[in-house]
């Protein structure tokens, strides 16, 4: 068995595990197809780093919107658009959505803000020898502390989601991971999902460590098979359906079925 010792398993990589084919092809050896601009994806890099700067207590007492404008222009700058027009309609919808979410934030958490954009890498052995990098990027890191200032002291990891709320334990444990790798000594460690709507308002879930128990050895597990095997077979399954390989993959069922074929005419007789 060989282990590769460049892997790299991240929050957004790990989805990729479920097939070692689509692992091995787009995480070790960089082979992705071609991919065109995706407004969506385009407006949520944009948004992250604008709240980035928001929040970040290097630019002043979180929340900081002295330059937002300065800063939205810089953020949409930097993304890929089919027109001047888009881009900009995208970058006016993030500052109503960024207004509004700042506007719904609980002042303590903008105030006690840690840090931003954190990135967290951490080398990751099994049995003495390099296993894989964990890494990752958290959104914002806030640290609460007990009202009576004698208590547990909590960190928390928040991470700014702007799609349709869909939970992945896997991926909220391993945020957790790069929490604690990253900020050791706390007390207690949360994790927040904020699923931000158009006007800004948040439906936040939290996700404590007793909700991802048993992950990492379920995790853990599937990485030995991904990482330390030689072969790396197509594993079709329900991971398939936004994979990037989808439309080349030789998994897929190549053959038509006529229309006229009943397909109960068996069990007619």
């Amino acid at each position: 068995m060989s282990t590769n010792l460049t892997a790299r398993i991240s929050p957004s990589s790990l989805v990729d595990t479920h097939c070692n084919y689509r692992f091995h092809t787009l995480r070790v050896l960089k082979q992705w197809p071609p991919r065109p601009a995706i407004t969506n994806a385009s407006f949520g890099i944009a948004w992250h780093e604008l709240a980035g700067k928001v929040y970040n207590p290097r630019n002043g007492t979180p929340p900081n919107v002295t330059h937002l404008e300065a800063w939205s222009r810089q953020a949409f700058r930097g993304q890929r658009y089919d027109s001047e027009a888009a881009r900009d309609e995208d970058r006016l919808r993030c500052l109503r959505m960024l207004e509004g979410y700042i506007a719904n934030d609980d002042l303590d958490d903008a105030v006690n803000t840690l840090s931003v954009e954190h990135w967290v890498e951490k080398p990751i052995t099994r049995d003495g020898q390099p296993f894989f990098v964990l890494s990752g990027r958290l959104d914002r890191v806030i640290v609460r502390a007990d009202a009576s200032g004698t208590g547990p002291v909590t960190v928390v990891g928040r991470d700014y989601k702007l799609g349709r709320p869909k939970t992945d334990l896997e991926a909220a444990f391993t945020n957790l991971w790069l929490l604690k790798l990253g900020f050791p000594g706390y007390d207690n460690y949360l994790s927040e999902l904020d699923w931000v709507d158009e006007g800004g308002r948040v439906d936040r879930e939290t996700i404590t460590v007793a909700d991802v128990r048993g992950q990492h050895a379920a995790v853990m597990d599937r990485l030995q098979r991904v990482l330390l095997g030689d072969a790396h077979p197509q594993e079709p399954g329900e991971h398939c359906q936004w994979c990037p390989l989808r439309d080349g993959c030789e998994s897929r069922e190549s053959t038509g079925i006529d229309f006229r074929v009943d397909a109960f005419q068996e069990n007619h007789a």
